[in-house]
């Protein structure tokens, strides 16, 4: 049996890479789910608002905004104030992200048809529930 050496450097330097692919994937599904549920839209048009502000606004579950906002946020894409706890999607990132951004619109070219899963997140975001059995790549 034949032993291989491992480079370190280059082992620990493509772990990085892809983590950051695995990340910047939830993060364009993400990005995805916000273009179909109207949340970027909206947020482009409000002011700073609270997760609960947002979900009235769209007609959407609080709880599952509150997740979609802090995915946004770590990604650097919203930006969050804890002193008042507000969300707000900057203009310049509206321009690239909603539908007014067309034809710029990165998220509506490339980004929504990237999972088959996609479809049952956005309807839990409306009724509450996905169940596990929904995720038919996840693993068991």
């Amino acid at each position: 049996m034949t032993t291989i050496e491992l480079d370190q450097v280059k082992l620990e330097a493509f772990a990085e890479r892809m983590l950051g692919i695995q990340n910047d994937g939830a993060l364009a599904l993400m990005i995805g789910i916000g273009l179909r549920t109207g949340l970027l839209d909206k947020m482009a048009q409000l002011p700073p608002a609270t997760s609960a502000e947002i979900a009235a606004a769209t007609r959407l579950r609080e709880r599952y905004v509150r997740e979609w906002l802090a995915a946004l946020v770590t990604g650097g894409i919203i930006e969050y104030n804890p002193d008042d706890r507000t969300y707000a999607l900057p203009p310049e990132h509206a321009a690239w992200l909603t539908r007014a951004a067309s034809p710029n619109n990165l998220a509506a070219q490339f980004i929504p048809p990237l999972d088959s899963v996609e479809d049952g997140i956005v309807a839990a975001f409306r009724s509450g529930g996905l169940h596990h059995h929904e995720y038919p790549r996840s693993p068991e």
